[in-house]
C-alpha cells in the first residue's frame, strides 16, 4: 500500500483556490450526514460524488503540475475526509442490520473461545510468539478509525504479523499455513463491530484499492469469519464429546453473563432435560449423529440465548440450532425458537 500524507491534502484544500471544491465537499456533507439511507444507497451517492470530484480535483489548478502519487494522495485525502465526517451516518446505518449481525457474530466468537491452536492444526508453539497478541490487537484496532484506508490498514499490519510469525517459525508460509493461523486469531481477538467494520471497508473503500495484497488478506479474512461462523466439530481436530462439553460451558458462559446484563431475564430448562436433535424420541439402535454435533440437543441453551438480555436476530438462532443439531432441528425446532426469539415481529 502507497504512502499516504493526510496533512498534506488538508494543506491545500486550505489555499483560496481550493475554496470551490471545499465548499461542495461541506455541503454534501450538511445535505446527507443525517439523512436515513439504506447501506447501497448510501455507496451510491458517496462513490459518484467521489468519483466526480476526483476529476475536479486532477483539473484543479493545485494539482496541475502533480505527478500520480501526488494526485494519488488527493484522491485519498479527499475519501479520508469524506468517510470522517460522514461516519455516523454510514457506519451502522439505520436502515441496516448491521448491529444485529455484529451481535450475532459477536455471540459466535464468544461460543467458539474455547478453540485452541491444536484443533486447528497450528503448531502451539506458533501462537506462543508474542507477535500473534499483535496482530490480534491490530485486528481489534479496526474500530477505532472511522476512514475505510484507516481500518484497511488494521486488516493488512495484522495479516502481515501473521507472516512474519509463520516465516519465523515454519519452513512453510502458504495459504494453508496462513488460514488457520487467521482464524485463530480472529476467535480469540473478538474484534468489536467486526461485521460491520468489514462492511464498512467493503461499501466504501475504493474499489480499486481492494485488489492486489490488500484484496486478497481482506477476502481471506472474510472467509475466516464465514469458517468461524460456521465452525463445528467436523471442521476441527477435536472428539466430538469434547466439543459438544466444552460448547456447552461456552453457552452457559453467555447465559451468565446474560443474566448479569438483564436481571429480569429468567429461563428454566424443559422439564424432560433434553430432547432429540431431529425434534422426535430417537429410534431404539443405531442412530447416526447430526454432523452439527451431538445427537441430543439442550433445548434451554437455545432458549437462553433469547433471553440473555440483548437483541437476537435471525442468525444468532439458526447458528445456535445449525451447529447444535444441524438441519433437522432446524426444520423441527425453529417455529417455536423463533416466535421465543420475537423474529417474526
Amino acid at each position: 500500500m502507497a504512502s499516504f500524507n493526510f496533512q498534506s491534502f488538508l494543506e491545500k484544500m486550505k489555499e483560496k483556490s481550493a475554496f470551490g471544491i471545499v465548499s461542495e465537499i461541506k455541503t454534501f456533507i450538511a445535505d446527507n450526514s443525517g439523512r436515513r439511507l439504506s447501506p447501497n444507497e448510501f455507496v451510491t451517492i458517496i462513490r459518484d460524488f467521489l468519483c466526480q470530484t476526483s476529476l475536479k480535483l486532477a483539473e484543479h489548478e493545485l494539482w496541475k503540475n502533480a505527478s500520480e502519487d501526488e494526485l494519488d494522495n488527493a484522491y485519498e485525502g479527499l475519501e479520508k475526509y469524506l468517510m470522517n465526517k460522514m461516519y455516523k451516518a454510514c457506519f451502522q446505518p439505520s436502515a441496516s442490520d448491521d448491529i444485529s449481525r455484529d451481535q450475532a457474530l459477536a455471540d459466535r466468537l464468544a461460543i467458539m473461545s474455547f478453540v485452541r491452536p491444536e484443533h486447528l492444526d497450528i503448531p502451539p508453539a506458533l501462537c506462543a510468539d508474542g507477535a500473534v497478541g499483535m496482530a490480534m490487537k491490530e485486528l481489534c484496532k479496526m474500530d477505532a478509525y472511522k476512514a475505510p484506508r484507516d481500518k484497511m490498514v488494521c486488516v493488512l499490519n495484522c495479516c502481515k504479523i501473521i507472516n512474519s510469525v509463520l516465516q519465523s517459525h515454519t519452513d512453510k508460509a502458504g495459504a494453508d499455513e496462513f488460514f488457520p493461523m487467521l482464524v485463530y486469531v480472529t476467535l480469540t481477538a473478538k474484534p468489536k463491530n467486526l461485521y460491520s467494520n468489514m462492511c464498512f471497508i467493503k461499501r466504501f473503500r475504493n474499489p480499486d484499492k481492494l485488489m492486489g495484497e490488500p484484496g486478497y488478506y481482506f477476502t481471506t479474512l472474510e472467509g475466516a469469519i464465514e469458517f468461524a461462523e460456521t465452525l463445528n466439530a467436523d471442521r476441527l481436530t477435536i472428539d466430538r464429546k469434547t466439543f459438544d462439553d466444552e460448547l456447552n460451558k461456552a453457552l452457559s458462559r453467555l447465559e451468565l453473563d446474560g443474566a448479569q446484563g438483564d436481571s429480569g431475564a429468567s429461563v428454566q430448562p424443559p422439564a424432560n432435560g433434553t430432547v432429540a436433535a431431529s425434534g422426535r424420541t430417537p429410534a431404539a439402535g443405531n442412530e447416526s449423529a447430526p454432523s452439527g454435533g451431538g445427537d441430543l440437543i439442550q433445548v434451554h441453551h437455545v432458549e437462553l440465548a433469547c433471553a440473555v438480555g440483548r437483541p437476537l436476530c435471525i442468525f444468532t438462532v439458526v447458528s445456535l440450532c445449525i451447529l447444535h443439531g444441524g438441519a433437522s432441528l432446524y426444520l423441527a425446532q425453529w417455529s417455536r425458537v423463533a416466535v421465543m426469539a420475537g423474529v417474526f415481529c
